[in-house]
């Protein structure tokens, strides 16, 4: 496990963190508009998508693709997406350049 916390599917499985201090890779899915989008229109897709993410049956379903949905407001998912690019830059730049 990559994630900072163990996982409600396997909770046997340390994540890397409990060996790794600091340690952290977690993978997400998450929908984007275009630019200038206007927020009324965000709010509204945001909120239809939390609704989906409490419906038993679609949890189930991603249940059984090991799925753990997290809805984030849409300015809790920009800061998501701001900080995973500022460790991912940090990790090219310890790389050094890949060909």
């Amino acid at each position: 496990m990559t994630s900072q916390r163990r996982s409600a599917f396997l909770p046997e499985v340390p994540p890397v963190a409990e060996s790794v201090p600091g340690y952290r890779f977690d993978s997400w899915f998450g929908l984007l508009a275009p630019a200038m989008t206007p927020m009324p229109v965000i709010a509204r897709i945001n909120a239809a998508v939390a609704k989906l993410l409490r419906d038993p049956v679609i949890l189930a379903r991603l249940a059984t693709q090991g799925v753990e949905p997290r809805p984030l407001s849409p300015e809790a998912f920009e800061r998501l997406i701001r900080e995973d690019y500022e460790d991912m830059a940090k990790v090219v730049k310890a790389v050094g350049r890949i060909e």
